[in-house]
């Protein structure tokens, strides 16, 4: 019996004993994680208020930021007109100073082209002159060179005539040699 009550012992106290043991220890753990977490929350609920705060006001900033920044845009777009405005005007008096002068130099220009046209028509009519007028002696020139050709080439065919004539008579005549001496 006695090794009963050592089996007894071994396989059903030991492990009641355990787990009680087990219980009370995981039951204390337990209570001390959630001790944690509620700390841990309280610190983020008080983390999330700051930060909501800072939200806020970091809102608010960039809502007056945002309105100075749309004043100063505001004011610097009709700043920019105003002077994109008086650019503009000026640039419309300088064009039509621009313009008054071109047309003053047009009208300058208009003359001394019409003197100029008158120039160029009296130039081409001396010139028309002038061309005919050589026309007419290159005209007399070809006509002296188409004569002398003519002349140059009577000339040869009245040289090549006697030259035919001395090769077949006269050369005959005197190319040949003296009969010989008696002796």
């Amino acid at each position: 019996m006695k090794s009963r009550k050592l089996i007894v012992y071994i396989y059903i106290l030991t492990p009641v004993i355990l787990l009680a043991t087990f219980a009370i220890y995981f039951n204390r753990f337990q209570a001390e994680q959630r001790a944690k977490d509620e700390q841990a929350a309280i610190v983020e609920g008080r983390e999330a208020e700051a930060r909501a705060k800072e939200q806020a006001e970091l809102e608010k900033k960039l809502d007056a930021e945002a309105k100075f920044v749309a004043a100063a845009k505001a004011k610097a777009v009709a700043d920019r007109e105003a002077k994109e405005t008086a650019e503009r005007r000026s640039k419309i008096d300088d064009l039509r100073k621009r313009i008054e002068s071109t047309e003053k130099d047009l009208a300058r220009y208009t003359k001394n082209i019409e003197e100029k046209t008158a120039q160029v028509k009296e130039a081409h009519a001396k010139r028309v002159k002038a061309e005919d007028e050589w026309m007419k002696r290159a005209k007399e020139m070809e006509r002296e060179r188409a004569d002398k050709s003519a002349t140059d080439l009577e000339a040869q065919r009245l040289m090549g005539i006697v030259m035919d004539r001395f090769d077949e008579q006269w050369c005959k005549s005197l190319t040949t040699p003296p009969p010989p001496v008696a002796k």
